[in-house]
């Protein structure tokens, strides 16, 4: 997998990693601050899934509470790795969403979860065309 190897590669450098989360996510630059974001080393996907998915986690503290950590799980998807069909990308994002809060729960008992950003990055020769919630894969 080389795109994974690169897209980890280049999250992991905080300049790119500022650079691209200002860019892409410039409507939330007002609630987050990206000059504090932190890419943590934990991976909230299981083994099997390990070497099929790019999972990035990273925190940007709120910037109204200093207490609210915001987590930004990132998912990295060829045209090539859609083959499941583009709801997958949805259904991956969803799960390390629940194994996140899961494990936070479990390391901080009785303090509030915190907001989850669900980020998919995609790249092929046609632009996105599949669903960007779960309820749009529900009749």
């Amino acid at each position: 997998m080389k795109h994974d190897e690169f897209v980890h590669y280049a999250m992991s450098n905080p300049a790119i990693c500022r650079g691209f989360f200002r860019l892409f996510m410039s409507h939330l630059e007002q609630y987050l601050d990206f000059d504090r974001l932190k890419l943590e080393s934990e991976t909230f996907v299981d083994a099997d899934l390990h070497k099929t998915m790019t999972d990035l986690l990273f925190h940007a503290p709120w910037r109204q509470r200093s207490e609210v950590f915001v987590a930004l799980l990132m998912e990295h998807k060829s045209e090539g790795s859609m083959r499941q069909g583009p709801a997958n990308l949805i259904f991956q994002l969803r799960a390390q969403e629940v194994a996140l809060l899961k494990r936070f729960m479990q390391q901080h008992p009785g303090k509030k979860l915190p907001v989850v950003v669900l980020v998919g990055l995609y790249h092929g020769k046609r632009p996105y065309a599949g669903p960007r919630t779960v309820a749009e894969t529900m009749e």
